[in-house]
């Protein structure tokens, strides 16, 4: 009788809902390794300002966030630095597709729950990048 609840349990949502949850913790830092002041701006989600180095929680999400951090140093014309961050489905992501036969799949995509962010984050001072860009993620901007 557990087996068969655990079954499903799992069958009407997904893995990586129930392992990983909708909030990962990335590390953000400035490079120069200087400290900073950085925002970051994230669909659907209320923005966040924060002192760096830091370590943020961020909702997972497939679509990617912005961040734009200013170093704390006297010198005027400072350029800040910019970076788009793109997500990656995870591991949970994929054994949720083949554990629940297709359903947890579902759930962990609508939810933002099936992708991952890059762990650690370097904003480069005076400079626009990104970071985590694939041809896996390649179309994310499409619908937007």
């Amino acid at each position: 009788m557990k087996k068969v609840f655990l079954l499903s349990l799992l069958a009407a949502t997904g893995c990586a809902s129930i392992l990983q949850g909708n909030v990962q913790k990335i590390s953000v830092r400035l490079q120069p390794d200087v400290p900073g002041k950085c925002h970051l701006a994230q669909r659907s989600v209320s923005p966040q300002n924060f002192a760096v180095p830091a370590e943020i929680n961020v909702s997972r999400s497939y679509y990617p966030f912005d961040i734009s951090c200013t170093p704390d140093i006297a010198k005027m014309n400072v350029t800040p630095g910019q970076a788009r961050v793109y997500s990656d489905v995870s591991s949970l992501g994929y054994t949720g597709a083949i554990a629940s036969v297709g359903v947890g799949t579902i759930v962990d995509t609508a939810t933002g729950d099936a992708f991952d962010y890059p762990s650690q984050i370097t904003v480069k001072i005076g400079e626009t990048t990104e970071i985590g860009r694939d041809h896996m993620n390649d179309n994310v901007e499409f619908d937007k």
